[in-house]
Protein backbone atom coordinates (compact mmCIF):
# COMPACT_ATOMS: atom_id res chain seq x y z
CA UNK A 1 0.00 0.00 0.00
CA UNK A 2 2.77 2.21 0.90
CA UNK A 3 4.66 1.42 -2.27
CA UNK A 4 1.35 2.19 -4.32
CA UNK A 5 1.17 5.30 -2.49
CA UNK A 6 4.43 6.19 -3.17
CA UNK A 7 4.35 5.76 -6.84
CA UNK A 8 1.23 7.52 -7.34
CA UNK A 9 2.46 10.18 -5.29
CA UNK A 10 5.37 10.40 -7.84
CA UNK A 11 3.29 9.55 -10.68
CA UNK A 12 1.07 12.97 -10.41
CA UNK A 13 4.08 14.51 -9.39
CA UNK A 14 5.63 13.50 -12.50
CA UNK A 15 2.65 14.55 -14.03
CA UNK A 16 2.54 17.49 -12.59
CA UNK A 17 5.95 18.96 -13.13
CA UNK A 18 6.48 17.88 -16.25
CA UNK A 19 4.26 20.00 -18.16
CA UNK A 20 6.42 23.05 -16.22
CA UNK A 21 9.69 21.66 -17.47
CA UNK A 22 8.47 21.04 -21.17
CA UNK A 23 7.07 24.81 -21.25
CA UNK A 24 10.57 26.16 -19.44
CA UNK A 25 12.90 23.78 -22.35
CA UNK A 26 10.56 24.96 -25.24
CA UNK A 27 10.80 28.75 -23.88
CA UNK A 28 14.47 28.37 -23.74
CA UNK A 29 14.91 26.68 -26.69
CA UNK A 30 12.71 29.08 -28.35
CA UNK A 31 15.07 31.94 -26.67
CA UNK A 32 18.11 29.79 -27.44
CA UNK A 33 17.18 29.99 -31.10
CA UNK A 34 16.44 33.68 -31.24
CA UNK A 35 20.40 34.58 -30.00
CA UNK A 36 21.52 32.38 -32.69
CA UNK A 37 19.37 34.19 -35.01
CA UNK A 38 20.51 37.53 -34.13
CA UNK A 39 24.04 35.93 -33.44
CA UNK A 40 23.82 34.98 -36.86
CA UNK A 41 22.46 38.02 -38.46
CA UNK A 42 24.82 40.14 -36.62
CA UNK A 43 28.00 38.29 -38.36
CA UNK A 44 26.68 38.86 -41.40
CA UNK A 45 25.87 42.45 -40.89
CA UNK A 46 29.76 42.30 -39.22
CA UNK A 47 31.01 40.24 -42.40
CA UNK A 48 29.73 42.30 -44.65
CA UNK A 49 30.83 45.42 -42.73
CA UNK A 50 34.75 44.19 -42.49
CA UNK A 51 34.47 43.68 -46.48
CA UNK A 52 33.53 47.47 -47.27
CA UNK A 53 36.15 48.45 -44.09
CA UNK A 54 39.03 46.59 -45.58
CA UNK A 55 38.29 46.98 -49.57
CA UNK A 56 38.21 50.99 -48.86
CA UNK A 57 41.27 50.95 -46.41
CA UNK A 58 43.33 48.68 -49.01
CA UNK A 59 41.96 50.71 -51.90
CA UNK A 60 43.59 53.85 -49.87
CA UNK A 61 46.73 52.00 -49.13
CA UNK A 62 47.44 51.32 -52.73
CA UNK A 63 46.81 54.61 -53.52
CA UNK A 64 49.17 56.21 -51.52
CA UNK A 65 51.92 53.83 -52.23
CA UNK A 66 50.95 54.48 -55.80
CA UNK A 67 51.33 58.19 -55.42
CA UNK A 68 54.98 57.93 -53.54
CA UNK A 69 56.15 55.52 -56.52
CA UNK A 70 54.72 58.35 -59.27
CA UNK A 71 56.11 61.06 -57.42
CA UNK A 72 59.40 59.37 -58.24
CA UNK A 73 58.32 58.19 -61.69
CA UNK A 74 59.32 55.11 -60.38
CA UNK A 75 57.24 53.51 -63.10
CA UNK A 76 58.49 54.54 -65.58
CA UNK A 77 62.19 53.75 -64.06
CA UNK A 78 61.27 50.45 -63.49
CA UNK A 79 58.61 49.38 -66.65
CA UNK A 80 57.55 46.13 -64.79
CA UNK A 81 55.98 47.84 -62.21
CA UNK A 82 53.37 49.78 -64.48
CA UNK A 83 50.38 47.01 -64.10
CA UNK A 84 50.84 47.21 -60.37
CA UNK A 85 50.59 50.65 -59.77
CA UNK A 86 47.88 53.40 -59.69
CA UNK A 87 48.14 55.66 -63.40
CA UNK A 88 51.48 54.08 -64.29
CA UNK A 89 53.51 54.77 -61.63
CA UNK A 90 54.43 58.17 -63.31
CA UNK A 91 53.08 61.19 -65.26
CA UNK A 92 52.50 59.21 -68.19
CA UNK A 93 50.22 61.81 -70.69
CA UNK A 94 50.81 64.11 -73.07
CA UNK A 95 53.78 66.78 -71.88
CA UNK A 96 52.64 70.26 -72.24
CA UNK A 97 54.80 72.48 -74.42
CA UNK A 98 58.39 73.16 -73.52
CA UNK A 99 58.44 76.21 -71.18
CA UNK A 100 54.86 77.15 -70.98
CA UNK A 101 54.02 77.62 -67.32
CA UNK A 102 50.69 78.72 -67.80
CA UNK A 103 49.76 76.24 -70.23
CA UNK A 104 50.64 73.85 -67.55
CA UNK A 105 48.62 75.55 -64.60
CA UNK A 106 45.91 75.73 -66.74
CA UNK A 107 45.67 72.16 -67.75
CA UNK A 108 46.17 70.46 -63.87
CA UNK A 109 44.95 72.74 -61.55
CA UNK A 110 41.21 71.98 -62.10
CA UNK A 111 41.57 68.69 -61.18
CA UNK A 112 43.64 69.62 -58.54
CA UNK A 113 41.14 71.52 -57.33
CA UNK A 114 38.72 68.27 -57.06
CA UNK A 115 41.01 66.76 -55.22
CA UNK A 116 41.81 69.56 -52.90
CA UNK A 117 38.35 71.15 -52.36
CA UNK A 118 36.47 68.13 -50.88
CA UNK A 119 39.88 66.65 -49.42
CA UNK A 120 39.72 70.34 -47.16
CA UNK A 121 36.05 71.66 -46.60
CA UNK A 122 34.48 67.69 -46.05
CA UNK A 123 36.58 67.15 -43.00
CA UNK A 124 36.26 63.96 -41.15
CA UNK A 125 34.30 65.83 -38.11
CA UNK A 126 31.37 66.89 -40.88
CA UNK A 127 31.32 63.12 -42.28
CA UNK A 128 30.86 61.99 -39.05
CA UNK A 129 28.27 64.20 -38.13
CA UNK A 130 26.43 62.49 -41.70
CA UNK A 131 27.54 59.36 -41.76
CA UNK A 132 28.20 58.67 -37.85
CA UNK A 133 31.02 55.85 -37.20
CA UNK A 134 31.97 55.35 -41.07
CA UNK A 135 32.30 59.23 -41.75
CA UNK A 136 36.28 58.63 -41.30
CA UNK A 137 36.28 55.66 -43.59
CA UNK A 138 34.48 57.49 -46.11
CA UNK A 139 36.59 60.62 -46.01
CA UNK A 140 39.58 58.44 -47.15
CA UNK A 141 37.92 56.93 -49.83
CA UNK A 142 36.80 60.26 -50.87
CA UNK A 143 40.24 61.60 -51.00
CA UNK A 144 41.81 58.36 -52.46
CA UNK A 145 39.09 58.57 -55.41
CA UNK A 146 39.67 62.50 -56.21
CA UNK A 147 43.65 61.83 -55.80
CA UNK A 148 43.68 58.66 -58.30
CA UNK A 149 41.48 60.81 -61.10
CA UNK A 150 44.46 63.90 -60.48
CA UNK A 151 47.25 61.41 -60.64
CA UNK A 152 45.54 60.07 -64.53
CA UNK A 153 44.84 63.27 -65.54
CA UNK A 154 47.95 65.09 -64.63
CA UNK A 155 49.63 66.33 -67.76
CA UNK A 156 53.62 66.61 -67.20
CA UNK A 157 55.90 69.66 -68.10
CA UNK A 158 59.24 67.56 -69.33
CA UNK A 159 61.30 70.14 -70.82
CA UNK A 160 63.12 71.64 -69.90
CA UNK A 161 65.26 68.86 -67.77
CA UNK A 162 66.77 70.86 -64.69
CA UNK A 163 68.79 67.77 -63.38
CA UNK A 164 70.34 64.29 -63.34
CA UNK A 165 70.73 62.73 -60.23
CA UNK A 166 74.78 61.98 -59.60
CA UNK A 167 73.45 58.33 -58.81
CA UNK A 168 73.49 55.02 -60.77
CA UNK A 169 70.37 54.34 -62.10
CA UNK A 170 70.50 50.95 -60.40
CA UNK A 171 71.60 51.80 -57.19
CA UNK A 172 68.23 54.90 -57.45
CA UNK A 173 65.94 52.53 -58.29
CA UNK A 174 67.10 49.46 -56.04
CA UNK A 175 66.77 52.13 -53.12
CA UNK A 176 63.27 53.51 -54.40
CA UNK A 177 61.78 50.08 -54.38
CA UNK A 178 63.19 48.90 -51.17
CA UNK A 179 62.45 51.76 -49.27
CA UNK A 180 58.92 51.89 -50.43
CA UNK A 181 58.31 48.85 -49.70
CA UNK A 182 59.93 48.94 -45.78
CA UNK A 183 57.55 52.14 -45.61
CA UNK A 184 54.81 50.17 -47.09
CA UNK A 185 55.50 47.40 -44.14
CA UNK A 186 55.31 49.46 -41.48
CA UNK A 187 52.69 52.04 -42.48
CA UNK A 188 50.56 48.54 -42.68
CA UNK A 189 51.92 47.02 -39.39
CA UNK A 190 51.44 49.91 -37.34
CA UNK A 191 48.25 49.53 -35.01
CA UNK A 192 47.73 53.45 -35.75
CA UNK A 193 47.05 53.11 -39.27
CA UNK A 194 43.64 51.61 -38.89
CA UNK A 195 42.52 53.72 -36.73
CA UNK A 196 43.36 56.96 -38.81
CA UNK A 197 42.19 55.09 -42.02
CA UNK A 198 38.46 54.83 -40.24
CA UNK A 199 38.69 51.04 -39.81
CA UNK A 200 38.19 50.95 -36.01
CA UNK A 201 35.71 53.22 -36.06
CA UNK A 202 33.43 51.30 -38.85
CA UNK A 203 33.56 48.23 -37.08
CA UNK A 204 33.52 49.20 -34.02
CA UNK A 205 36.76 48.45 -32.74
CA UNK A 206 39.20 49.55 -30.08
CA UNK A 207 43.44 50.03 -30.92
CA UNK A 208 45.64 52.42 -30.52
CA UNK A 209 44.40 56.09 -31.71
CA UNK A 210 46.08 57.90 -34.46
CA UNK A 211 47.62 61.23 -33.66
CA UNK A 212 45.11 63.94 -34.02
CA UNK A 213 44.70 65.67 -37.57
CA UNK A 214 47.05 62.91 -39.08
CA UNK A 215 47.32 62.93 -42.26
CA UNK A 216 48.11 59.39 -44.53
CA UNK A 217 51.09 60.77 -46.24
CA UNK A 218 52.91 62.06 -42.87
CA UNK A 219 52.28 58.93 -41.13
CA UNK A 220 53.64 56.96 -43.50
CA UNK A 221 56.52 59.26 -42.73
CA UNK A 222 56.21 58.60 -39.55
CA UNK A 223 55.83 55.00 -40.05
CA UNK A 224 59.55 54.87 -41.67
CA UNK A 225 61.21 56.64 -39.19
CA UNK A 226 59.85 54.41 -36.54
CA UNK A 227 61.26 51.53 -38.15
CA UNK A 228 64.32 52.75 -40.35
CA UNK A 229 65.75 55.61 -37.63
CA UNK A 230 67.17 58.68 -38.98
CA UNK A 231 68.77 57.94 -41.89
CA UNK A 232 65.65 55.21 -43.09
CA UNK A 233 63.86 58.61 -42.94
CA UNK A 234 66.91 59.87 -44.67
CA UNK A 235 67.03 57.77 -47.62
CA UNK A 236 63.76 57.50 -47.98
CA UNK A 237 62.05 61.01 -47.70
CA UNK A 238 65.65 62.62 -49.15
CA UNK A 239 66.89 60.04 -51.95
CA UNK A 240 64.06 57.32 -52.70
CA UNK A 241 61.15 60.07 -53.54
CA UNK A 242 63.41 62.00 -56.26
CA UNK A 243 62.94 60.96 -59.82
CA UNK A 244 66.21 60.20 -61.80
CA UNK A 245 65.48 63.16 -64.00
CA UNK A 246 63.98 66.08 -62.37
CA UNK A 247 62.00 68.59 -65.03
CA UNK A 248 60.84 72.27 -64.31
CA UNK A 249 57.40 70.63 -64.27
CA UNK A 250 58.15 68.43 -61.34
CA UNK A 251 60.04 71.19 -59.09
CA UNK A 252 56.62 73.35 -59.47
CA UNK A 253 54.31 70.26 -58.78
CA UNK A 254 56.07 69.28 -56.13
CA UNK A 255 56.56 72.85 -54.58
CA UNK A 256 52.79 73.72 -54.70
CA UNK A 257 51.97 69.88 -52.98
CA UNK A 258 54.51 71.03 -50.29
CA UNK A 259 53.55 74.49 -49.44
CA UNK A 260 50.01 73.06 -49.60
CA UNK A 261 50.67 69.97 -46.90
CA UNK A 262 53.07 72.38 -44.88
CA UNK A 263 49.97 75.40 -44.87
CA UNK A 264 47.24 72.34 -44.34
CA UNK A 265 48.68 69.51 -42.50
CA UNK A 266 48.79 70.49 -38.87
CA UNK A 267 50.02 66.85 -38.15
CA UNK A 268 52.76 67.63 -40.53
CA UNK A 269 54.38 70.69 -39.06
CA UNK A 270 53.79 69.43 -35.60
CA UNK A 271 55.98 66.11 -36.38
CA UNK A 272 58.76 67.88 -38.58
CA UNK A 273 59.20 70.48 -35.50
CA UNK A 274 60.28 67.39 -33.44
CA UNK A 275 62.59 66.69 -35.69
CA UNK A 276 64.73 69.06 -37.27
CA UNK A 277 67.82 67.60 -37.29
CA UNK A 278 66.74 64.85 -39.75
CA UNK A 279 64.45 67.36 -41.60
CA UNK A 280 67.50 70.06 -42.10
CA UNK A 281 69.03 66.62 -43.01
CA UNK A 282 67.17 65.86 -46.20
CA UNK A 283 67.43 69.19 -47.16
CA UNK A 284 71.14 69.38 -47.12
CA UNK A 285 71.50 65.58 -48.70
CA UNK A 286 68.94 67.22 -51.27
CA UNK A 287 70.95 70.75 -51.95
CA UNK A 288 74.30 68.10 -51.97
CA UNK A 289 72.59 66.07 -54.57
CA UNK A 290 71.27 68.83 -56.88
CA UNK A 291 74.67 70.85 -56.56
CA UNK A 292 76.59 67.44 -57.62
CA UNK A 293 74.31 67.19 -60.42
CA UNK A 294 74.63 71.07 -61.77
CA UNK A 295 78.36 70.76 -61.09
CA UNK A 296 79.17 67.46 -63.11
CA UNK A 297 76.51 69.04 -65.87
CA UNK A 298 78.77 72.09 -66.23
CA UNK A 299 82.11 70.26 -66.41
CA UNK A 300 80.87 68.17 -69.04
CA UNK A 301 79.17 70.93 -70.94
CA UNK A 302 75.75 70.28 -70.81
CA UNK A 303 74.82 73.05 -68.72
CA UNK A 304 76.07 77.26 -68.80
CA UNK A 305 77.57 78.09 -65.20
CA UNK A 306 75.21 81.20 -65.47
CA UNK A 307 71.83 78.19 -65.95
CA UNK A 308 73.29 76.02 -63.30
CA UNK A 309 73.26 79.43 -61.13
CA UNK A 310 70.04 79.66 -61.74
CA UNK A 311 69.01 76.76 -61.58
CA UNK A 312 70.55 76.53 -57.68
CA UNK A 313 68.97 80.11 -57.13
CA UNK A 314 65.53 78.79 -58.29
CA UNK A 315 66.55 75.52 -55.38
CA UNK A 316 67.73 77.83 -52.77
CA UNK A 317 64.28 80.12 -53.24
CA UNK A 318 61.99 77.37 -52.73
CA UNK A 319 64.03 76.16 -49.75
CA UNK A 320 63.29 79.52 -48.20
CA UNK A 321 59.71 79.91 -49.20
CA UNK A 322 58.59 76.00 -47.76
CA UNK A 323 60.18 76.65 -45.10
CA UNK A 324 59.13 80.41 -44.68
CA UNK A 325 55.24 78.43 -45.56
CA UNK A 326 56.24 76.22 -41.96
CA UNK A 327 57.40 79.18 -40.03
CA UNK A 328 54.07 81.58 -41.38
CA UNK A 329 51.93 78.79 -40.34
CA UNK A 330 53.37 78.38 -36.91
CA UNK A 331 53.67 82.59 -36.89
CA UNK A 332 49.52 83.11 -37.40
CA UNK A 333 49.11 79.93 -35.13
CA UNK A 334 51.39 81.52 -32.36
CA UNK A 335 49.18 85.09 -33.12
CA UNK A 336 45.83 83.01 -33.27
CA UNK A 337 46.89 81.47 -29.72
CA UNK A 338 47.82 85.23 -28.22
CA UNK A 339 44.63 86.56 -29.39
CA UNK A 340 42.72 83.74 -27.46
CA UNK A 341 44.97 84.43 -24.77
CA UNK A 342 44.07 88.37 -24.97
CA UNK A 343 40.12 87.79 -25.58
CA UNK A 344 40.65 85.50 -22.49
CA UNK A 345 42.44 88.27 -20.18
CA UNK A 346 40.19 91.08 -21.99
CA UNK A 347 37.19 88.49 -21.18
CA UNK A 348 38.51 87.65 -17.58
CA UNK A 349 39.34 91.56 -17.05
CA UNK A 350 35.59 92.20 -18.23
CA UNK A 351 34.52 89.90 -15.55
CA UNK A 352 36.46 90.94 -12.65
CA UNK A 353 35.29 94.34 -13.66
CA UNK A 354 31.38 93.46 -13.76
CA UNK A 355 32.09 91.76 -10.59
CA UNK A 356 34.12 94.46 -9.30
CA UNK A 357 30.94 97.08 -10.49
CA UNK A 358 28.79 94.30 -8.76
CA UNK A 359 31.14 94.12 -5.47
CA UNK A 360 31.34 98.40 -5.25
CA UNK A 361 27.60 98.86 -5.65
CA UNK A 362 26.85 96.22 -2.68
CA UNK A 363 29.86 97.71 -1.06
CA UNK A 364 28.33 101.05 -1.46
CA UNK A 365 24.87 99.83 -0.57
CA UNK A 366 26.27 98.19 2.70
CA UNK A 367 28.43 101.83 3.36
CA UNK A 368 25.33 103.71 3.08
CA UNK A 369 23.43 101.28 5.23
CA UNK A 370 26.08 101.82 7.69
CA UNK A 371 25.95 105.56 6.62
CA UNK A 372 22.61 105.56 7.34
CA UNK A 373 22.94 103.76 10.36
CA UNK A 374 25.05 105.89 12.28
CA UNK A 375 23.81 108.78 10.99
CA UNK A 376 20.80 107.35 13.33
CA UNK A 377 22.85 106.46 15.71
CA UNK A 378 24.33 110.25 15.86
CA UNK A 379 20.61 111.47 16.24
CA UNK A 380 19.95 109.49 18.75
CA UNK A 381 23.19 110.12 20.55
CA UNK A 382 22.59 113.99 20.33
CA UNK A 383 19.24 113.71 20.71
CA UNK A 384 19.73 112.03 24.07
CA UNK A 385 22.26 114.44 24.77
CA UNK A 386 19.57 117.26 23.74
CA UNK A 387 17.11 115.50 26.38
CA UNK A 388 19.97 114.99 29.28
CA UNK A 389 20.91 118.69 28.81
CA UNK A 390 17.59 119.71 29.11
CA UNK A 391 17.28 117.97 32.26
CA UNK A 392 20.05 119.45 33.54
CA UNK A 393 18.44 122.59 32.72
CA UNK A 394 15.08 121.57 34.21
CA UNK A 395 17.00 120.66 37.52
CA UNK A 396 18.92 123.48 37.66
CA UNK A 397 16.01 125.48 37.40
CA UNK A 398 14.25 123.23 40.10
CA UNK A 399 17.12 124.28 42.14
CA UNK A 400 16.88 127.83 41.55
CA UNK A 401 12.93 127.49 42.42
CA UNK A 402 13.77 125.61 45.61
CA UNK A 403 15.63 128.00 46.79
CA UNK A 404 13.92 131.34 46.37
CA UNK A 405 10.51 129.97 47.40
CA UNK A 406 11.60 127.98 50.49
CA UNK A 407 9.63 130.65 53.12
CA UNK A 408 6.64 130.73 50.63
CA UNK A 409 6.52 126.98 51.43
CA UNK A 410 7.44 126.84 54.95
CA UNK A 411 4.56 129.56 55.41
CA UNK A 412 2.59 127.27 53.46
CA UNK A 413 3.43 124.06 55.54
CA UNK A 414 3.11 126.60 58.99
CA UNK A 415 -0.57 127.63 57.90
CA UNK A 416 -1.87 124.14 57.89
CA UNK A 417 -0.28 122.71 60.91
CA UNK A 418 -2.20 125.80 62.72
CA UNK A 419 -5.83 125.48 61.35
CA UNK A 420 -5.32 121.88 62.51
CA UNK A 421 -5.25 122.34 66.07
CA UNK A 422 -7.96 124.97 65.79
CA UNK A 423 -10.15 122.76 64.46
CA UNK A 424 -9.29 120.12 66.69
CA UNK A 425 -10.26 122.63 69.50
CA UNK A 426 -13.82 124.04 67.98
CA UNK A 427 -14.72 119.74 67.66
Amino acid sequence: MTTATTTMRTTRGDTHHHPRRRRRHRKSHHHHSQDDTTVRGAGQVKRKDVFIAYACASYTIWVLISTVAWISHLGYRVPWLQPLIAAKGYPSNRSCPEGKIWEFFKENVPTALVFVLPHSLLTPKRLRTIFGRHGRLLYNGMAAVTLHMFLLTFKPLKSPVLMELPIKKEIHNFTSISMLLCAAYAFCRAPETYDMLGVNSSLSRGGPRAPANMDAITWMGVCAWRKGGVWGFIAFTGLSILPQTLTLGDVLSRGVAATYLRLRSRSFRRWVGSIPGAHHATWILRATLLTLALFTAWRLGEISGRNACVIESLATSLALILTAAEKERDRRQRLANAKKEFLGVEKQKEVEKTTGSRNSSSSSHHHHHRHHHSGNVGVHHRYSHHIAKRVQQQQQRGERVSEGGAPQAAQRTSKPHAAAPASAASE
